[in-house]
């Protein structure tokens, strides 16, 4: 066996020993393409550098532009579950029905004030003409 076969089984080894796809092998294969090139030199190898380093940034990015956009609204979620569990704002759903027709039968004594109000208003002036 030749030198460079055995650094390619070596390689490939680590490859499988990192739970590597196919396609993970291939950007690793490239990568260290460009590492060498950066290495020794040549024609060509900065701009392959650059290359290989905004190729490297965009699929940062596409993997984790995701994540950046549903942060905020999990962190959020997160935070008010939290200050209500440490506030024990929680409740079950009998006190939430409870809750609802007690708002329900405040709109209506309300509505029930301003008629009579309005009604007294209405025989003031019948009763002053």
């Amino acid at each position: 066996m030749t030198p460079k076969e055995a650094f390619k089984i070596g390689f490939l080894e680590k490859c499988a020993e990192d739970g590597l796809s196919n396609e993970e092998i291939v950007k690793r294969i490239r990568n260290s393409k460009m590492l060498v090139k950066l290495a020794y030199g040549g024609p060509g190898a900065v701009d392959d550098a650059a290359q290989g380093l905004f190729d490297l940034s965009s699929n940062i990015f596409n993997k984790v532009w995701p994540l950046i956009l549903a942060g905020p609204p999990l962190l959020g979620a997160a935070g008010g579950y939290t200050l209500a569990q440490a506030r024990g704002d929680t409740y079950d759903k009998d006190e939430a029905k409870t809750r609802e027709v007690i708002g329900t039968y405040q709109q209506a004594i309300s509505r029930l004030r301003a008629l009579k109000k309005k009604q007294q208003e209405q025989q003031t002036r019948r009763s002053g003409r």
